[in-house]
């Protein structure tokens, strides 16, 4: 062994080396490992060679050098913990530019489906307006506007229950007052049950069901379009039959009888209305089978004139309007039509004005009868032309006999400006006569059957209307239920008329059609028959007027 300080080989059991007194440590160097060191100088004469210390520092040199190769590392770390956290910054506002896209892209889908939705109610393309509101609800849960243009798509279909239940979805979703109020006011009317009564005659070769006999126990049956609602009855001995408890809504008739052809009509039960009558139901019998045809004219319901050029389209059944077409005519140079030949039964012509003039006639809708080998002529119908935004039109039309209907218009106006038209007072200025602006007129008045008989709300004033039908021929208080009687309203630029109503089953000199009240824009049908006109009964009912006004008996 030698000595780590001086090289001086060290005997066995030294403690301290003889040379220079440093302690013998454990890690003296060998033999070996002293023939590599350097030579000391002083003791070369004793043939020693010379081992340098070893520093007491070198660990810590060591742990220097380890220092320096893990700094690049740590270096190294650092950068790509910086870099994972940019890639993360990154990647977020990828992520959140993608949502935002995303989002702009639904709202935009939501705004184009609110419009569909809405230019499809204007067409009265209700399936796909559904489709349209639908699509908004699915990104917007929240959305009233289509909430409620849903309900009315269900209204334009006439399911009140669906448009019911989707306003109260709306509700429940939103909280939204509009929609609690606009569901309570369907509730309303939709809780308002009607009652339904109809005539039921054997079909003859004439306009006038005064001299039609009743089919007595022919089976009515009545389904509700667009429900499972279905009830039956049968004729009485008058041919007349009643259903009760219906709401509003669009039904289909189905009458048979033994010896008798089926027939089918469709009818609309309207907003409020408590008393319907159908039109009057001709059945066939059989010896009257086979082919015939009809005839009658088309007649401008403001100046009375027949319509040349105008497309007749013919369908099956009584108040048709969905099912193929049979047949189409056009009106000649006098408004006069005839069918092709036809099978015997009922039909519907509608009316549509496709000449392509400015000014156009708001398409109509009659009915006629067909009987084998027989030419059935008066089957008469009106057309009138577009109205402005407010106006109002009520035509009034009826068979052979009686040969004079008269049309009253009643305005019992908030600001006391009431008024009466009528053949002796045809006009209401909202001044002198002729001094001021025409508030409405009757504009065409017919004494010699069939009609028709117009009248015309020009400007609007708040306030109440009743219009009202007398018997002015006065022959038999049945004359205005068996005359064929009904009453058009066009209100604005509808497609079709509003509402149609026929004349009452029951005895009277006065039909009480309707009810108008112009501040809510609310038509209220009444469809009742009088026997006598009596003011008092305006004290009790008030669809009857004061004695401010004159009336005939």
């Amino acid at each position: 062994m030698f000595c780590i300080k001086c090289g001086k080989q060290l005997e066995e059991g030294d403690v301290f080396c003889g040379n220079c007194g440093a302690p013998v440590a454990n890690d003296n160097i060998s033999e070996s490992q002293a023939g590599n060191a350097p030579v000391n100088p002083a003791n070369l004469q004793a043939g020693y060679q010379y081992v340098p210390p070893v520093s007491t520092a070198q660990p810590q040199v060591k742990v220097r050098k380890s220092r320096g190769k893990l700094l690049p590392i740590l270096i190294t770390v650092v950068i790509l913990i910086i870099a994972g956290v940019g890639i993360g910054f990154g990647v977020r506002a990828r992520n959140e530019r993608l949502i935002a896209e995303a989002l702009e892209e639904q709202r935009r889908t939501m705004r184009e489906q609110l419009r569909l939705g809405n230019r499809y109610l204007d067409d009265l393309d209700y399936e796909r307006a559904i489709a349209a509101f639908e699509q908004v609800i699915e990104i917007d849960p929240k959305n009233v506007d289509a909430y409620m243009g849903l309900a009315e798509a269900y209204i334009g279909l006439g399911d009140y229950e669906k448009a019911i239940k989707i306003l109260k979805e709306g509700e429940d979703e939103t909280d939204d007052d509009d929609l609690y109020d606009y569901r309570k006011e369907l509730e309303t009317v939709w809780n308002v049950l009607s009652g339904l009564d109809g005539l039921v005659v054997v079909a003859d070769s004439d306009t006038n069901y005064a001299n039609n006999v009743p089919v007595v126990g022919a089976d009515v049956h009545i389904e509700r379009v667009g429900s499972r609602f279905s009830a039956n009855t049968t004729t009485d001995r008058d041919g007349r039959y009643h259903f009760s408890d219906l709401h509003l809504g669009e039904y289909d008739l189905t009458v048979t009888a033994d010896g008798y052809a089926t027939l089918y009509q469709r009818i609309e039960i309207y907003e409020l209305q408590t008393d319907m009558t159908a039109a009057p139901i001709e059945l066939i019998p059989h010896e009257l089978l086979g082919d015939g045809t009809a005839s009658g004219v088309i007649y401008d319901a403001l100046e009375g004139f027949g319509v040349e050029g105008l497309t007749l389209r013919i369908r099956s059944g009584a108040g048709n309007l969905s099912s193929n077409v049979v047949a189409s005519i056009t009106t000649d140079s006098r408004g006069y039509y005839q069918t092709p030949s036809l099978p015997a039964g009922t039909y519907s012509v509608e009316i549509v004005d496709e000449r392509g003039y400015s000014e156009k006639y708001i398409d109509g809708l009659i009915n006629i009868k067909i009987l084998g080998s027989l030419e059935i002529g008066s089957q008469n119908g009106t057309v009138s032309t577009e109205l402005l935004t407010g106006q109002m039109r009520i035509v009034l039309s009826w068979g052979a006999t009686p040969s004079d209907l008269d049309s009253h218009l009643f305005a019992h106006l908030d600001n006391g400006k009431n008024y009466h038209t009528w053949y002796s007072d045809m006009e209401a200025w909202s001044q002198g006569d002729y001094d001021g602006e025409r508030r409405a007129a009757l504009d065409l008045d017919d004494t010699s059957s069939y009609g028709p008989e117009t009248t015309t709300i020009y400007i609007q004033e708040d306030g109440d209307y009743t219009f009202v039908v007398h018997d002015f021929s006065s022959y038999s208080e049945m004359d205005i239920a068996q005359s064929g009687a009904l009453v058009q309203i066009y209100m604005g630029n509808s497609s079709m008329p509003d509402y149609v109503f026929y004349a009452p089953q029951t005895s009277g000199y006065y039909w009480v059609v309707f009810k108008y009240d112009s501040r809510t824009g609310r038509v209220t049908p009444v469809n009742q028959n009088m026997d006598r006109w009596d003011d008092s009964f305006y004290d009790t009912d008030p669809y009857f007027f004061d004695d401010q006004y004159y009336y005939y008996y």
